[in-house]
Parts: structure tokens; sequence; C-alpha cells
């Protein structure tokens, strides 16, 4: 239960179940934690039930193969093949592998494939590693450098090991020392971090399968004779990275299959023969080698996607070969050759060819090569990440630097002559070091390129006088601070700027909410932080209306001025720091006052950061001597104090201050609480505001109506309704019984007279088609206070019924969209802000349409992982569905067939006559396999859920979806649904299935023998008026597989039904004036035949041929015996109900014990033995293989 993590508490059925799952694992922990991994989320009775019946047919001999059986149980329901391959993918690993280096395998491999960019297949490989972990077929690991893992447990490694015996042959570690075991059929090679030393020239495998060869991370080994790969033909995957190989063997050169050939850090390495043969090559990573030359053959490899490699000590890339190289999705040139700095220079020109890049990183000499490559960008081009170094650096110059892990960077170094040009505008982190022609960061780049910018470092540019210029304000107001200046930065460094006074403009405080550290060091003349308003470029008109402002930055974290001789102040203005951590202030001498509001409490007193940690001054006397908005400040924050790099002040007097202040600090801690809860209730409140902004129109003209009059409100959603149903439905909701048997006119006229009396009412119509004649359904609807509103999707229906007022319904717009699409993915945290700004996208693609946002919010509940959100937005883009299997699809596609709904037992059964739910043992097994299907299709809000007349759960499709279902059909499958099968001309040649439910079919006469040869499914139940199908209807229909004619009054089944030897389904249920069904000796192939409570006089001749029959239901047609000798025929029987009721008659037929005992797959039986030895003898024939989920014994007269 622990590891199942269910929010919940479990049904007593499904706790059960649960409890019979968790004895199936023996006590064993591992298969414990997996199975409630795979079930965690679950609730549904059927999937449980469906999960226990599979576990139990799996048998095992011993207590290792009980653990394989149920690691292999987990391994089964992972439903998507990649998935599978991925999973088993992983036992190459035995310690273990990034993330990264794990994707990387499995594009190279193909196992994720058909994606139109590097970062969608990163996205894809990340969400099926989540899910293998979710299930707890993987475990997440931090490696050494911090990198996301994954890893097996070693008993399954040993599992998905003898998986691979069946079909894919691998082997894993020092075992590749043995040179026998390098059979033909092996397929996979591995063993990283080995000691392996050498292959010899003796050793020259004939393996002609081996497809990949993974050898990182050996150190030991420094030769590879030529001879070993030459039989090895079809290798796709050669990785020899961090080895201390000096030469790969030339034999290499001749592997025209190779995908994939990694080098990274064989710092040895001098010689790679020519790539010139290897036109499949996809991605090749020479970084961090010790190559003397670039291999040649480079300019030949035009399917190449990924590209790392340093210079190889040459100063200048060679020209001519990046044009070539158009594939290119990663170039990444490496500055450094063996720890030492040794920059390679490329050319913006060649770089601008490469228009399918993703990630660049590279080193311009010329500020004007990344002028060039810049201009070169349009709409098409979008770097996911990026690292250009511009200008001439050295070793001191890179000293500066810090790796920060951000994907989006420009660094400037000793550049003259900057003019301000086109970025990127979602650069992250921008340093300009030693630029000595640039006064402010506006010679740079122009405000719009900074909304991004999370790092911003200025090191030794002494003649920059300010950070920004009034260039950027007077011109243009300053944006919203959501989408303006320097919103996201968050980082800020300053080093050595001798010419710079000010910093920040004042006016640019309320964007910097996301601040979170400056540093300002050795900049001489910096006399002011932020700048007064004074001196503020805003004007005197913003300066009178700032006075007595509070400036919030809430994030900000931390604070450090060093060796600034001339600052004087901070900010005039009072800051609210509510995260700051560490305050460093040295060599300030005539900075004399600190901006920085302190939060007070009741009493009065004010109370330090609940975030502050640590204050380093050069002494207690400048300490002493500071000024604070609050006079008992000092105080409050001595006991964080550091003078001179010692140890904290007063660190007693602190604890004790901290006991007293206690109270205090509690009380202030609940107030923020408090206020946080109230502002979550006015979220809550939104969307009823925002709903009742959209539909303001309507609200005008119904407002009178909902207050003043106690009004009878009815609601119909009208599809296709004739004048007297629709009648009928509105003559329910008035409790009003009309004449069956009078005609329209009179019906009309009893309507209105009660409609009339009612004096204030509403009536509804929903989803209208067509238009109505009002007078002759009986709505007055000229009478004081009464209204008729109706919804359509046409507007020449509003115009056919004479509507007053017609009101467009606009798509909602982005706040309303975004309320609604929160509300609807019921969330219980808040998303990160990576996955926020995916929703955000995802939202705006569903274009202001609500249903479209419900579904897609659907789709996505409980989903957190940015990978997973990324990844769908790709396909949401490219208008793939998000469905796992094709059985979903298909069974989402089957829906479309009933425009009006259908049980879900129907449903399900359906999908059994059809095959897409199969290989199961049992019709329960496959009920549950179709509840869990439907679940799922609820889930993501592609099916809505009802309850039928009888009370029955059903699912239905909203119109607009059905519309969607039958465009993807018409590309596939084409179906034909409603009155148009009336049409001859409608039955096409390529028709699949055919369904018209409560139509109103009378006859099919024996001039309509349509040709359609694929059509496998004829759906006409509930046709009432269907009396006469004429025998050459079915003459061409070969391929039908289901029949559904139940519910009509049809009184002879054509003759012609006996050659549909391909029918899987005959259901002919409630048929009372059938009197003839033909032989159904040649439909050996069918499963569920349904004759109950049909009016047949005898039962259908040559029934004891149907040895694949699972479904049997019928009367006894008048017989007082069922006939003998047909039941043992039947063996494969799960369902059998004999009814007892023929045409609303008691008509008992009985059957023999001993011929129902020789069912032995029986999962439902109704029947009535005459004799209590009948019942004895059937139940004395029952042992532990037979169990009964549905059984009804009538025993005697």
């Amino acid at each position: 239960m622990r590891k199942l993590e269910h929010d919940v508490e479990l049904s007593p059925e499904v706790e059960q179940i649960a409890k019979s799952v968790t004895k199936e694992c023996a006590g064993l922990p591992l298969a414990i934690i997996t199975m409630a991994g795979s079930m965690r989320g679950v609730d549904d009775l059927h999937e449980w039930r469906n999960t226990l019946g599979k576990l139990k047919e799996s048998k095992a001999r011993d207590m290792e193969d009980e653990v394989f059986r149920l690691l292999r149980f987990s391994y089964d329901r992972l439903d998507v093949v990649a998935l599978q391959q991925c999973f088993l993918y992983c036992a190459l690993f035995p310690e273990g592998i990034s993330r990264d280096d794990l994707i990387g395998y499995l594009i190279d491999e193909g196992m994720i494939d058909g994606f139109k960019s590097r970062q969608a297949e990163f996205d894809e490989g990340h969400t099926m590693l989540n899910e293998l972990e979710n299930v707890c077929l993987l475990e997440s690991f931090d490696d050494y450098n911090g990198c996301r893992g994954v890893r097996m447990h070693d008993l399954i490694r040993d599992m998905t090991h003898q998986i691979q015996l069946m079909n894919c042959q691998i082997m894993v570690g020092e075992e590749l020392l043995d040179v026998d075991k390098w059979k033909e059929d092996l397929v996979r090679v591995s063993w990283t971090s080995g000691k392996l030393k050498e292959i010899s020239p003796s050793h020259s495998p004939m393996c002609p399968n081996l497809s990949t060869l993974l050898l990182p991370c050996n150190n030991t080994l420094k030769f590879i004779a030529d001879s070993f790969f030459k039989q090895l033909n079809r290798l796709k995957i050669l990785d020899l990275s961090n080895t201390n190989i000096e030469v790969l063997p030339d034999s290499v050169s001749d592997l025209m299959s190779l995908s994939a050939l990694l080098l990274k850090g064989c710092k040895q390495l001098r010689h790679v023969p020519s790539l010139k043969k290897l036109r499949l090559l996809k991605r090749l990573d020479l970084s961090d080698a010790g190559l003397e030359h670039l291999p040649q053959g480079m300019e030949y490899l035009s399917n190449l996607r990924y590209l790392k490699l340093n210079g190889c000590r040459q100063k200048e890339f060679p020209a001519g070969i990046l044009p070539k190289l158009s594939s290119l999705q990663v170039f990444v040139l490496d500055d450094w050759v063996n720890g030492q700095y040794a920059p390679v220079t490329v050319k913006g020109k060649e770089v601008a060819c490469l228009r399918k890049l993703e990630t660049l990183e590279c080193h311009f000499e010329l500020f004007s090569d990344l002028v060039g490559y810049l201009k070169s960008w349009d709409e098409t081009l979008s770097l996911n990440t990026y690292r250009f170094l511009v200008g001439q650096w050295n070793n001191d110059d890179i000293a500066f630097l810090e790796f920060s892990g951000r994907t989006k960077i420009v660094w400037l170094c000793n550049l003259d002559n900057l003019n301000c040009l086109k970025f990127p505008t979602d650069i992250q982190e921008l340093v300009i070091l030693k630029c000595i022609d640039a006064k402010s960061l506006c010679d740079v780049l122009s405000s719009q390129y900074t909304t991004e910018l999370e790092y911003i470092e200025i090191v030794l540019c002494d003649r920059m006088e300010s950070l920004l210029s009034s260039s950027w304000f007077c011109s243009t107001p300053l944006p919203f601070p959501s989408n303006g200046i320097f919103y996201h930065l968050k980082d800020f460094y300053c080093y050595g700027c001798t010419s710079m006074k000010k910093l920040f403009p004042i006016v640019l405080l309320p964007n910097l909410l996301n601040l979170e550290m400056i540093s300002v060091e050795r900049c001489d003349k910096m006399e002011e932080i932020i700048a007064t308003r004074e001196d503020s470029v805003v004007g005197e008109e913003s300066s009178s209306s700032c006075s007595s402002i509070e400036f919030n930055l809430p994030k900000l974290r931390h604070l450090s001025f060093v060796l600034l001789p001339e600052l004087k102040s901070i900010c005039r203005e009072k800051l609210n720091c509510s995260s700051l951590q560490n305050i460093i202030i040295r060599d300030c001498p005539k900075l004399k006052r600190m901006p920085l509001r302190l939060p007070v409490l009741d009493n009065g007193r004010p109370s330090p950061p609940p975030s502050l940690k640590e204050i380093y001054v050069d002494s207690k006397e400048w300490w002493e001597s500071v000024e604070w908005d609050h006079p008992n400040s000092n105080d409050a924050l001595l006991p964080f104090l550091v003078v001179g790099g010692g140890a904290r002040l007063l660190e007693e007097e602190r604890d004790e201050e901290d006991v007293e202040d206690n109270d205090d600090k509690m009380q202030y801690r609940v107030n923020a609480d408090a206020d946080s809860i109230f502002t979550g209730m006015q979220g809550h409140l939104l969307f009823p505001k925002l709903m009742q902004n959209q539909f303001r129109a309507l609200s005008t003209l119904l407002v009178d109506f909902f207050i003043h009059f106690p009004s009878c409100l009815l609601d119909y959603r009208v599809t296709n309704f004739s004048i007297y149903e629709l009648q009928n439905l509105i003559a329910k909701c008035l409790c009003l019984h009309l004449s069956n048997d009078g005609s329209e006119i009179q019906r009309a006229q009893e309507l209105s007279e009660a409609l009339w009396k009612k004096r204030q009412y509403f009536l509804i119509l929903d989803d209208l088609w067509d238009t109505y004649d009002l007078e002759k359904v009986g709505i007055p609807i000229q009478e004081k206070g009464c209204k008729l509103i109706l919804t359509t999707r046409s507007l020449k229906v509003c115009r056919g019924m004479g509507c007053l007022h017609k009101i467009k319904v606009e798509p909602l717009n982005w706040d309303e969209a975004w309320t609604l699409f929160m509300r609807k993915l019921e969330h219980d945290v808040e998303l990160s802000p990576e996955v926020e700004q995916i929703a955000k996208s995802v939202t705006k693609e569903c274009a202001g349409l609500p249903l479209a946002i419900i579904t897609m919010a659907g789709s996505m509940r409980g989903v957190d992982g940015l990978h997973a959100w990324r990844n769908i937005l790709g396909k949401l883009k490219e208008s793939k569905a998000k469905m796992k299997c094709s059985a979903l699809q298909q069974c989402f596609l089957y829906c479309a067939l009933f425009p009006e709904g259908i049980s879900r037992d129907d449903l399900i059964g359906y999908l059994i006559d059809e095959g897409m739910i199969d290989g199961f043992k049992s019709r329960q097994a496959e009920f549950d396999e179709g509840h869990m299907m439907l679940d799922e299709l609820e889930n993501v809000c592609l099916l809505e859920s009802f309850d039928d007349d009888n009370g029955c759960r059903g699912v239905r499709m909203h119109d607009l979806i059905r519309d969607m279902a039958h465009q993807i059909q018409l590309m596939n499958l084409p179906i034909m649904v409603g009155e148009e099968l009336l049409d001859v001309d409608n039955w096409k040649e390529d028709l699949v299935r055919v369904s018209w439910t409560s139509g109103k079919l009378k006859e099919i006469s024996p001039s309509h023998s349509p040709r359609c040869r694929n059509l496998s499914t004829l759906l006409l139940p509930y046709n009432k008026t269907l009396k006469f199908i004429a025998d050459s209807f079915f003459k061409q229909l070969n391929r039908l597989k289901i029949l559904n004619l139940s519910n009509t009054n049809i009184e002879v089944l054509p003759d012609s039904v006996s050659d549909l030897m391909g029918l899987s389904a005959l259901l002919l249920k409630g048929c009372k004036q059938l009197r003839h069904v033909p032989s159904l000796k040649k439909l050996r192939l069918l499963k569920r035949l349904d004759l109950s409570d049909a009016g047949l006089e005898h039962l259908p001749q040559g029934m004891e041929y149907l040895s694949n029959l699972r479904y049997l239901k019928l009367n006894g047609c008048r017989q007082k015996e069922f006939p003998a000798g047909i039941l043992p025929k039947l063996s494969s029987l799960q369902v059998f109900v004999l009814d007892d009721w023929v045409n609303g008659q008691y008509a008992p037929v009985t059957v023999k014990g001993k011929e129902v005992a020789c069912l032995r797959k029986l999962e439902t039986l109704e029947c009535h033995f005459e004799l209590f030895s009948d019942l004895v003898g059937y139940l004395k024939s029952r042992d532990e293989t037979l169990s009964l989920n549905t059984y009804r014994f009538l025993v005697g007269q």
C-alpha cells in the first residue's frame, strides 16, 4: 500500500483484489514494489481484476522462476513496443547510465524515430523513461556529475536477459574477453568502465548481425587490431569514448551501416581513417580527443545530424565542409584540446547554411561573423541551445567565465566598434569582457532582446558609464513587467568598470521581480546602485508621483558590494527583500544608509527576514553608524553580523534573543500564511466571473426571467428529432400525456394549451441542426413571459427559426481559456515555470475553443514532467493524437458509429466481436480490458459518460469530437451512419462499417444488392419499422463479421445469411416477429449468437457445427427440452443463457445437467433443470477449474 501511493481509500472490491495480487507476489519485496508501481493510480475494478487474472495465468516452477514471473508480468503490461525495447536496452548498462546518454543511443538505434527535431526525440525519450520509472522497472539516480540517470535492479536485469535470449542476443561485461562467446547471433555487446587492454589481431569475430558495440570508459584500452571490424558489416553504433586508443583501425572506414561513431575523450587518439564511405553516419563525437587533423571525407556525410569536435590545433575550421552537412541539428566546436584553451574559429556565412540547427556552440573571431550569422535568421530558425564566443580570447579572459548551465549564451570579448545588432530574442546569458568601445549596454543590444536575460556579467569595460542609457526609456514607455526589460534577470555581476557611476535607473525596479543576486566590485567611480529620482530618466512628472514608494525585490538573495570607494547610496527608496540570505559590504566607506525595510511585528519591533543567514562587513563601528528605516534594525540584525571575515558577533546573545522573540516571529509567519489563503480563495472565485463576462449578451436577455419569474426551464438536446418526438420530450417535462393516436395538429394544440397555462417558461433547444415550425410543434412563443432559446452551429437555422436575437459565441479570450484549462487540469501542486510556459502554449493551440481546452487538459491531467509536456506540445502542433496504442484508437473511432451514445456493455461486446479486444482467456477479462479502455478515453475527455434509460452506464461523443472521428475514418475506414444509408448511391465499395440505431428503415428491397466487399459491420438495431430484407442484399457482403438486427420486426432472416462464412456475431435479440433463421452450418467462425426474446418456432439448423461459439442466448422456441447432443459440441461456450419466456409468455425449456457439465469454459449460466438430479449431476462435475461469475438455476416444475 505504501508503494501504491493511493490518495483515496480503495473500494472493498478493489482492496480484495489488491490483497490477492499481493499474495501472488509471495512476500518478495522487489516483486511487491514492481507490481505496486505498475498499478499506481489505477482505481478501476475491471483493470485490477484484469491484472489479477493475467498474473494467475503465468506459472512458475521454483522461487527464481516465481520472481521472474512477477517481473515479466510488469514488462508485459508495457503496451508500446518501443517502451519494451527501451526497457530491454537498459540491460546493457549494469551500473546505470545517464538519461541523456541512453536517449542518444535509443535515437541512434532507431527506437525513437519519426520526429522533426532532436529536442522532440529527447522529450519522447524522457517520457518513455518516466513511464518505466513510474512502474518501478527502472530506478532513478544521480551520477557523480549530478546528472539524472537510470538503472535496473539485478533481478530485473536478469529477467531482461532471459527475454533477450529468445529474441535479441546480447553480451555484457567481461564475458566478451572469452573469444568463444562471440556467437554469430550476437546483436549487442557492451562493457562500460571495464578493464579491456587490447583487441589482438587474432580476434576477428564473425558476427554478421552485431549492430551495437559499446566500450566506453575502458581506460586501459590502447589498441584495436584492424582485423577486428572486418566481419562486422552491420555495425550501427560504435562507442569507444574515453579509451586510450591511439589509432582507430582503417577497417572502420568500411562499416557503411554505421550511424554513430563516438570517440569523445580519446585524448591519445592521433588518427581516424577516412569517413568518406560512411554515408549513413548520423552522429559523430570527437570532442576532447587528441587528433592532430580533422578526419578526411567529412564533406560526404550528408546525413550527419550531430557533430561535436575540437579544432585539432587548427586555428580555423576548414572552409567548404559545413555547407555540405545540411542535415546537422547539433554542431558543437569545442575550444579545448587536452585541457588547453585552443580556440578555433568558424565563418558566420558557413554556419548560416545549416538551416536545421538546434544546438550551436562555436567561436566567431570577428564581430562581423556573428552579425552575418544572425542576419541569416528567420522564423524557420530556432536554436534550443547556443553559445557564441565572439572576439579574441585567451586563458586569462576565460578565467572570468563561469559555466552556468544556461543554454542560450553570448560572450563578447576584446571588441571595439560595437554596433547594436539583432540578437536572438531568447538570449539568457550575456557576458561583456574588455569591450572598450561600449559606453552602456544599449551600444550592444536593443531593449527587445533583454526580456529573457537571466544573467549579465560586465567585466573590465573601462569606458562603460552606466548600464542603460536614457534612449531606452524616453522613446517608448517601459513595457509591463511581465514582458519587460530584465523581467527574467536573476544574476547581475559587474567587475572593474572604472568609469561607471550609476547602475540601474529607478524606473527599472518594478521589472526586477526575479532578481536573485547583485554583485558589484572594483568600480572606482560607482556612486549609486539604483539611480535617484532626480537622476532618473522618467522626468519630473514621474518623479513627483514616486514619493514614498516602496519597491519589492521578492527573490533577491545575495547583495555584494566590494571595493566601491565612492558608493554613497544603494537606493533612496525603501526596498522589501523578503528572501534575502547574504549581505556583503566591504570597503565602501561612504555608504551610510541601508534602504532595506524589515518586517515589523505587532509589538512594533523589526524582525529579520526568515531566510537571512549572514551579513559581512568591515567593522562593527561602521555597522553601528549605518542608518536604517527603523531605529532598532541594527540590533535586530546584530546576531547575523560577521565582522572582518571572522565568526559572528554575539552568538550567545542571538540565541537568547531568538527565544525571547519566538512568539513574535511565529505571529508574523501565521499572518503571512493567512494572507496567502485569502489570495487563494480569490483565485477560486475567478472562473464564474469570467464566464459571466463571456456570456454577458445572453445574460442581458435572460436576467429578468431568471430573477423575477418562477420559470419552468425545459432543456433538450435536439438532433434529428421529428416533430412527434419533440412534442413527446416537452410533454414529458410538463408531466403531460399526449395522445399517441392523435394527429400532430391535435397534439400541438394540447401542448400549446399546457404551455399557455404555465404563463412563464423557458424552452431551451440545444444543438439544433434543422428548423422546426414552432406552431406545428405547439410552442406559443408570442405569449408574454415565455422565451425560446436555441443553440446551433448553423446561422441558417437561426434565420430559419426567426430568432430575434442572434448571439455568436466567440472563442474564449486568453484569461478565460487559461482559467478553464487550469481548472480542468485539476493539478494539486503549482506548475513549475517551465511547465507553465508550455501549458500556456498548449492552451493557445486550442484557439479558445472550450471543448478543445477541456479535452487537452483532461489528457494532461496528472502529468508533471517537463519533457512530457514539451512532447505533447510538439505532437499537438503536428496534429497527432495522444493515444498509446492502436486498439485504443480503434475503440475511440468505433464510438463514432453511435451518435446518441451506447451502453458500455453493448459497446464492449462489439469490440470483442471485432477482435479489437482479443487474446484473453475469459470473457470477464475481455470486459475488464474494455472498461479500462473506455475509462482511459473518458479520462482524457474524448468520451463522455452518461446513464441510459435503464440506469446502465454508457458513453457518447461530443458532436465536434465525432466529426473529427469521421474525418479520420474517411482517410482509412469509411463508415456510414444514420439515414444516409437510405440512399443507394452512398453504398460505396470501400465501405467498412454501417450503423443506424433507432432509425426508420422499413425494408431492404430486392433491387438493393450492395457491392461492398470490405463491409465488416452492419448495425441496424431498433429499426422497429423494418419488416423485410431481400435475400439479394447479403449476396455480395462476403466479409461481413457482425450483423445486428436486434429489436426489428423482420419475420424471415434471408437464406443468403447462411453463406456469410466470415460472420462472428449474429444478433437477433427481441425480434418478436421472427419465424425463420436459415441453417447456421457454414458459420464455423461464429462466436456470438443472440436469439433471446425472439419469436422463432424452431431452433436454427446446424447449431451443432458452431464449435467456436462462445456466447449463446436464446429461448426454447416452444420446445419443452433443449435438443440433446448439441451442447457437448459447443465446447468453447463462455456464456449460455436459456430464456424461459417467448413473446411475454412463460414457456420453460429444460436442459440436462450432464450436457451442461460438458461446457468447461462457462462463466455465465442461466438455465432450467426439471429434475433435482440434473442440478446435482451438474454440480458434481464442477472442480477448481470451473468458476461461474454469474448463474441462475431454476430447478423443478
